[in-house]
């Protein structure tokens, strides 16, 4: 694995999940499109999903295809159905938060966020909320 993508990134799903429990600054995949609030959501629930991942240690290995993962499933929804109710996520919404959390978990941020067709998706988070460095900013300004 490529080193610098490591640093920059986070080797692993658990180095992610670190970062944004420490209101570092970190780099995600645009999952929505439709505005800050909604992807911040969308962020948010695939936060709560990988942290349940992690902790029902799931085995990535066997997802092939969706019925090969529909124990996990149920196990994950359980788990995270509390978060979820209170969050009141559309089915698009959960849907797209699933698919950011099973590629942090199955190929960790180096490795996904180092792919050419999810680069021009890459987004900036900080403290869960999207980071926008080339707008509202007063550098160079009198």
């Amino acid at each position: 694995m490529n080193k610098v993508a490591e640093e920059l990134y986070g080797k692993d799903a658990k180095e992610w999940l670190s970062r944004w429990d420490a209101g570092e600054t970190l780099w995600s995949i645009e999952m929505g499109g439709l505005g800050d609030d909604y992807e911040e959501a969308i962020q948010a629930a695939a936060v709560v999903m990988l942290r349940a991942m992690l902790d029902l240690k799931l085995d990535a290995s066997k997802w092939s295809g969706p019925e090969s993962w529909k124990a996990d499933l149920k196990n994950l929804d359980e788990a995270t159905e509390e978060y979820m109710k209170k969050a009141g996520l559309s089915g698009a919404m959960y849907s797209a938060a699933l698919s950011l959390a099973g590629i942090l978990y199955k190929q960790g941020p180096a490795v996904a966020f180092s792919d050419k067709e999810i680069l021009p998706r890459l987004i900036v988070l900080c403290d869960g909320k999207i980071v926008h460095p080339d707008e509202d900013t007063d550098a160079g300004k009198d």
